[in-house]
């Protein structure tokens, strides 16, 4: 059983990552969007905004509030043992496992058993990928507006 847990232990640090980086992803195109805004009613107001000082605080609100999102609705255990068991193509063995891990029949005991044998064979970073998201251009662009305007 502690193969299993090391190997979803493994894998929910990577799906971590691969969340926070969606939410800093995100986070980054809604502060730049919100700084374009702002760019726009000050040209057209007349506003007198203190830039620096706008821009060091929306980046750490965005990356704080993407940490804190992040923190907060990370992926259960068992979500994470779904995750391996498709990228691994291992059948629902670790997620049954885990679902099952109490029971002392021999049924239960047999398929833990196979579940860890088959958790040792596990190369987690090609299980579970740390991706980057499909929309990390969309800051780019952000960004790039910005300076335009």
């Amino acid at each position: 059983m502690n193969d299993i847990r090391g190997v979803v232990r493994r894998a929910a640090w990577r799906v971590w990552l691969t969340a926070l980086g969606r939410a800093l992803t995100v986070a980054a195109a809604a502060v730049l969007a919100g700084l374009i805004v702002l760019r726009i009613v000050q040209q057209a107001v007349g506003l007198v905004v203190p830039w620096q000082e706008v821009a060091v605080w929306s980046a750490v609100g965005g990356a704080v509030l993407a940490l804190a999102w992040t923190v907060f609705s990370r992926a259960d255990r068992a979500a994470v043992a779904r995750r391996v068991d498709e990228g691994a193509d291992l059948r629902e063995a670790l997620s049954t496992a885990l679902c099952i891990e109490r029971n002392q029949d021999a049924w239960s005991r047999v398929a833990v058993e196979t579940a860890a044998e088959r958790a040792r064979s596990v190369d987690v970073k090609r299980a579970v990928p740390i991706e980057a998201p499909r929309f990390w251009p969309v800051p780019l662009a952000l960004a790039l507006s910005l300076v335009v305007v």
